[in-house]
């Protein structure tokens, strides 16, 4: 018999929020854009990164090439020895 265990990582034993926060600035800041507070960047979590951008820059904004420069911010920190997500206390 075969046996599979699927974990929610992200935001159940993995902190993501600094990781979030920072491919944001990193979006916006590619745009020449303010970037959004660290509360606002927060508020948008769970949504799909349509809506997530379109929620923090309006339906006029630029938001699909928002969420490309976030997907882009995501893989490139990935690769960043300096960017871990931590651990929830007691989730190792």
């Amino acid at each position: 018999m075969t046996k599979l265990v699927i974990f929610d990582i992200d935001g159940t034993l993995v902190d993501s929020q600094d990781f979030i926060v920072e491919a944001q600035r990193r979006a916006f800041s590619a745009h020449g854009m303010a970037v959004p507070g660290r509360e606002t960047s927060l508020s948008i979590v769970g949504l799909s990164l349509t809506e997530a951008f379109t929620a923090l820059v309006g339906a006029a904004g630029p938001v699909a090439s928002l969420a490309d420069a976030y997907r882009t911010a995501w893989h490139e920190m990935r690769e960043e020895a300096t960017f871990a997500e931590a651990l929830y206390p007691g989730a190792r």
